[in-house]
């Protein structure tokens, strides 16, 4: 049986009553003693290990910035923008939600890791995620799954990744920048590394250089023209603690932590100089920039929009309060995305920053382990329910549940192929269901009585993930009488 983190419990509202005392002793009580010392978020890993005041931070000049739309889920530490999708490193998930129409949010697909997830970069139809101890992960996006298998095992802490053609760069924590060929997705190789004094906490790659967030020894600039040798070319020792950076022109932004947002001039690599600083109040946990704006994930201060038009002399010009922890921020097309510590994704529409709007929100509900989505319905495993729910997507405003199928066991994962929905079911294996009939799913077969938590489809078979016995294959050329085969 699984053990349900208190970080990624929700509570449906029609079980509210019944649930208080679990939610009391798992989320209600921690809160309160949190709120007189300081709300400390941990994720197992140390590097990440962080203690905040619940205090809202805003300032006299601080104009409004209302939501666009607000997707629900769990804790969150990093965002990557592509194709009209973010992915989100949703504490243990990655979580992929259409942001086609940022007004109207809607999930296509997620993964649980083994290890939470740190930072996640797109290139292509991949998606590289760092993992932390379980290192550089990789998702195939055009078959809208996530594959569990890890990559590359790097020697630390895997806690930011940046892809450069054929190359991803690694924040590995104690063990500072790897560098991995990845031309082969079958067999990755390490080609070269440097040792930051520091903990590698976030990378970006610009020309021939890396750039590296390195903790309490600030931003490290390593020549990357030869990949086999790297070498530290430069460096700028950061008052803080450096989480990430973001490159653009000649300047390189650091999320400094409680040094809030540092602007340092890197057209020398070899002297890097600061230029400006924003002592934003929070705790400055990640930057994005677009044209005159640095957009900062500032904690407890929630998000800070920085004009640095003048970048010897920042100023704040806008605040939007996350009411969490805002961890994480990313780009996009007139809008800003902003995850928090809850697990919430805020699309900002900041087109027009005098005249913010608010538009429709999509929450899901219970303990939901998996969604897939097939045209124009979202089929989500609820775990806590044992069933598969078949939402009608076809008017993103206005979801409704037009179908439901109950389980033989709580399922853990989901994959649409043509007519059928396969089905990941815990101590029982693969069911399959027909959906041809989206108010009307029934079970096809069933078979592979193994341990499974992850499924994926690829022509005639069906790949389960058993964490006891390994990868199991499943023959499902006749979904009536599926047949394991390894």
């Amino acid at each position: 049986m699984k053990t349900i983190n208190k970080q990624i419990i929700s509570v449906n509202v029609n079980t509210f009553l019944s649930n208080m005392l679990i939610i009391s002793i798992l989320f209600i009580l921690p809160v309160i003693a949190s709120a007189q010392a300081g709300i400390k978020l941990t994720n197992n890993n140390s590097l990440w290990e962080k203690t905040y005041m619940p205090t809202r931070q805003s300032s006299l000049n601080d104009s409004v910035v209302t939501p666009t739309g607000r997707w629900v889920s769990r804790p969150c530490y990093a965002l990557a923008i592509d194709s009209g999708s973010v992915y989100m490193g949703n504490g243990r998930l990655v979580t992929i939600v259409n942001i086609s129409n940022p007004a109207h949010l809607g999930q296509r697909n997620k993964m649980e890791s083994p290890s939470l997830v740190q930072d996640v970069a797109i290139s292509g139809n991949y998606a590289y995620v760092a993992d932390g101890s379980d290192g550089l992960r990789l998702g195939n996006l055009s078959h809208n799954y996530f594959d569990t298998a890890r990559l590359f095992d790097t020697n630390g802490e895997a806690m930011g990744v940046a892809v450069n053609g054929n190359y991803a760069f690694v924040a590995d924590g104690s063990d500072g920048l790897r560098i991995i060929d990845i031309s082969n997705l079958s067999s990755p190789a390490e080609i070269g590394s440097f040792d930051t004094n520091g903990e590698a906490m976030g990378v970006a790659v610009n020309g021939n250089y890396a750039f590296v967030a390195d903790g309490s020894d600030g931003l490290r600039i390593i020549d990357i023209s030869n990949l086999s040798s790297p070498t530290e070319i430069g460096s700028f020792n950061t008052s803080g603690k450096a989480m990430r950076v973001t490159v653009k022109g000649n300047y390189a932004f650091v999320a400094d932590g409680s040094d809030g947002l540092r602007i340092i001039d890197i057209s020398n690599p070899s002297n890097p100089t600061e230029t400006g600083f924003f002592d934003t109040n929070g705790e400055t946990m990640n930057v994005a920039v677009n044209d005159n704006y640095a957009f900062v994930a500032d904690g407890s201060g929630g998000l800070r929009i920085i004009d640095i038009s003048n970048p010897s002399n920042p100023t704040e010009t806008g605040f939007f309060d996350t009411k969490e922890l805002a961890l994480s921020v990313a780009y996009g097309s007139n809008h800003v995305y902003v995850a928090d510590n809850a697990g919430s994704l805020h699309v900002l529409d900041i087109s027009t920053p005098s005249n913010p709007t608010e538009a429709d929100s999509f929450h899901t509900y219970s303990y939901s382990f998996q969604v897939a989505v097939s045209d124009n319905y979202v089929y989500v495993s609820q775990y806590s329910e044992w069933g598969l729910h078949i939402i009608d997507m076809s008017n993103p405003s206005d979801p409704s549940e037009v179908g439901f199928f109950s389980t033989i066991d709580p399922p853990t994962d989901v994959a649409i192929s043509g007519n059928f929905a396969f089905v990941a079911n815990s101590m029982k294996g693969l069911q399959i269901i027909d959906i041809s009939d989206p108010s009307n799913p029934t079970e096809t077969g069933h078979g592979g009585d193994v341990y499974s938590e992850y499924v994926a489809v690829n022509g005639n078979y069906a790949y389960l993930s058993d964490p006891y016995g390994g990868l199991r294959t499943i023959d499902i050329s006749n979904p009536s009488d599926p047949l394991q085969v390894s």
